[in-house]
């Protein structure tokens, strides 16, 4: 495993002020932090504010300056509807985490690089998605895998679930593990390792350890749980041309 992506699917919200976008932000990592303080940083060992080529990260409570770069991006005619801030760790150190913010598209993922090493496991991804669904209106969430592609042309090319091992080409899935925005029991996943109760909704783990994309137990646990929920209606259609 490369890296473990949680992308939500959020409710749409558009700030009123750039002051009201950073404490959205600040309380979303709170609540990151205080789910596994042990793994995820608080707000000031955040980073950011890198939007031009040059320009160093500065720190998340560096509010005035961060949020003076978002607004001279906005005035350059680019969108500065978005915060993209990196956890203190080297670019490619176990545990390093990305988030990705967009709050007028309801738009955000988490990516932990190389989560096994450093022992972030499927536990500790679901009270991370738990502690968001805390702080968030979240319609829908799932944790991708990305893995080298044995099949690809460089040994670099990775590949991950959701494009190449989801059941359904057509539906949302489940992948390492998934937030359903419903109470979800262990007779709707019989096969699920844990469910998680979280706000609105049930997060369903395939695995509680590390999901391994190359071992074929792993991918069979996660579409087997796909069949049960869409048996169910629980996995929304995504594409209606299928």
């Amino acid at each position: 495993m490369i890296t473990a992506t949680a992308k939500f699917n959020l409710e749409k919200i558009r700030p009123s002020s750039y002051e009201e976008g950073y404490e959205q932000t600040r309380r979303l990592l709170a609540g990151i932090h205080q789910s596994a303080p042990e793994f995820f940083p608080v707000d000031g060992m955040w980073f950011g504010g890198m939007i031009k080529p040059g320009q160093t990260l500065i720190p998340f409570q560096d509010k005035d300056e961060l949020l003076r770069r978002l607004q001279a991006l906005n005035e350059d005619g680019e969108s500065s509807d978005y915060i993209v801030l990196g956890s203190t760790s080297g670019k490619r150190l176990p545990g390093r985490i990305t988030l990705h913010y967009l709050p007028g598209f309801g738009y955000l993922t988490l990516t932990i690089y190389r989560p096994k090493e450093a022992a972030i496991d499927g536990l500790v991804m679901a009270r991370m998605l738990e502690a968001v669904a805390s702080v968030m209106k979240v319609d829908f969430a799932f944790v991708d895998v990305y893995a080298r592609d044995p099949n690809g042309a460089e040994a670099s090319d990775t590949t991950c679930y959701a494009s190449s091992f989801a059941t359904f080409p057509h539906r949302q899935c489940v992948g390492w593990m998934a937030y359903i925005p419903s109470d979800v029991t262990a007779e709707l996943a019989p096969t699920a390792e844990t469910l998680v109760r979280a706000r609105n909704g049930t997060i369903v783990v395939a695995v509680k350890s590390y999901f391994d994309i190359g071992n074929p137990a792993h991918i069979q646990a996660a579409n087997q749980i796909e069949r049960d929920l869409a048996d169910h209606d629980l996995l929304r259609v995504t594409d209606p041309s299928f």
